[in-house]
């Protein structure tokens, strides 16, 4: 409340001042539990033909208009961001599927390495696209579209796409042979195993690197590497 005072006091001493204009001001309560609301604060003098009389003092609470204000002007910078992102995605998809039709039955060493790699550019853009779309329509993540899709595929995926990387951390999936079919949304569940090889793949980089600094290890990260697998079944 002593920043409340402290601003009303000033706008008092602006009306005693200048007593044919309203006086206002944004201010912000903050209670001790981090609760915060903003008002803005109006005061004008009430005066007679001589004298000022008194003071109206009027308190609105803005809060909700603030924070509605702000989200739009986020969502303007996320179609703006989105916008820009999804520019480049079209040539590259287009680009892909060109080498896919152009050169797949000129390669005659492993043509399967060549063309899930060329699956995996498209299926990506598409799958960053889609999310681009949603993002740009107000700064939200894409609405899940459930499906019957088998783990085993969608985590076969993830650590092709991590070793097409070229990392020196090796990764290996260990799987059951038979089908294990989720009702799933293939683009998001992609995108969370992606995000949990890179930070695995992260952490185990930065633990080399302390170790390094440290002293305690003098050998080739990528041969003092542990395989880091990831391990699911059908229960």
């Amino acid at each position: 409340m002593s920043n409340l005072s402290r601003d009303v006091r000033t706008l008092i001493d602006l009306a005693a001042r200048k007593p044919g204009k309203v006086h206002e001001r944004q201010v912000t309560l903050t209670r001790r539990d981090g609760y915060s609301r903003t008002f803005l604060v109006r005061i004008a003098a009430e005066h007679d033909e001589d004298n000022i009389i008194g003071f109206v003092v009027t308190f609105d609470d803005i809060s909700e208009l603030l924070s509605a204000q702000r989200k739009a002007a986020w969502a303007d910078v996320a179609r703006r961001i989105a916008h820009e992102i999804k520019n480049p995605l079209t040539p590259i998809q287009l680009s892909a599927e060109r080498l896919k039709r152009k050169y797949l039955k000129q390669i005659d060493e492993d043509p399967e390495t060549f063309n899930a790699c060329i699956e995996t550019i498209v299926r990506q853009v598409g799958d960053i696209g889609h999310m681009v779309d949603e993002f740009s329509s107000f700064a939200r993540m894409p609405t899940p579209a459930m499906a019957q899709h088998d783990l085993r595929q969608l985590i076969n995926e993830a650590v092709d796409l991590y070793k097409a990387s070229g990392s020196d951390i090796e990764i290996s999936a260990n799987l059951p042979d038979e089908a294990a079919d989720c009702q799933v949304d293939p683009a998001q569940l992609r995108q969370v195993l992606t995000n949990l090889i890179k930070n695995g793949s992260e952490s185990i980089s930065e633990r080399q690197q302390e170790e390094q600094a440290r002293g305690l290890s003098d050998i080739d990260p990528a041969k003092s590497a542990s395989p880091w697998k990831k391990r699911t079944n059908t229960g």
